[in-house]
């Protein structure tokens, strides 16, 4: 996700950034779905299961996220530079296949296992944070610092939803909705979370980062179930004002 937007840039604007930065998460999205993660994160994974979870998640977010997204914050959907459909589909194929290949070749080198394709003698190295008061391989060090250089790029795919233009007063939906929706998406992912946590207390005591991965794994699964059944309510119940609207 870190490269998705100097790759959207350099590509010109014609691959939409979502489906670089949907594409740069398709290896790790098949534990979504409890799939084996390991041949996802390899070449013949990435032209197969991560090619085709991209591309779902690419129609979930163009046909149903991203509208209604617009329609909460009350901004105008803008139009998508691709000129037809074929394209966009052609583009979005390019921008997951993309953004799949970035991500197999950061795990390459920020972790120590059948991913690592450089320097593995360098990254199982251990070394001693003092003022932590513990000992940590360098490529979990890696991981942990790639994961929040990735959030401040976060901005670029929120930016053209700031830029828009806003709705007509008619069209416009009440401005706390999309912070209820938010929370109660939250409270879903948090209980869901509760729920599944006595699973996980293996990884607690002996893998914290694989912990904390796993957790956020069961987070999302009910943050997205319950954010896409709400998506699906409002495009119904709405469809005749949505249609005007957007």
């Amino acid at each position: 996700m870190v490269v998705a937007p100097a790759l959207y840039r350099m590509l010109c604007h014609k691959i939409p950034l979502a489906s670089i930065a949907i594409g740069a998460m398709t290896p790790d999205l098949p534990r979504l779905f409890n799939f084996p993660g390991n041949f996802a994160h390899t070449i013949t994974g990435l032209f197969t299961v991560d090619l085709l979870i991209g591309l779902l998640g690419c129609l979930l977010w163009f046909a149903l996220y991203r509208p209604v997204c617009y329609q909460l914050f009350n901004k105008q959907l803008l139009s998508l530079s691709s000129r037809s459909y074929f394209d966009l589909i052609f583009y979005c194929i390019i921008g997951v296949l993309i953004g799949g290949l970035t991500h197999l070749i950061w795990d390459g080198l920020t972790h120590d296992d059948f991913r690592t394709f450089a320097g593995q003698a360098f990254l199982a190295h251990v070394i001693s944070l003092p003022w932590l008061n513990i000992d940590m391989p360098i490529h979990r060090i890696l991981q942990y610092l790639t994961s929040f250089i990735a959030l401040p790029f976060l901005y670029y795919l929120v930016k053209p939803l700031l830029a828009a233009k806003p709705r007509p007063e008619s069209c416009q939906t009440p401005s706390w909705m999309p912070f209820l929706l938010i929370a109660g998406c939250g409270l879903v992912g948090l209980i869901t979370s509760i729920y599944y946590l006595p699973t996980l207390s293996y990884f607690w005591q002996h893998d914290t980062y694989g912990f904390i991965g796993r957790l956020f794994v069961i987070f999302s699964k009910g943050f997205l179930l319950s954010f896409s059944l709400f998506a699906i309510i409002l495009r119904l119940a709405f469809a005749r004002k949505l249609k005007s609207c957007l």
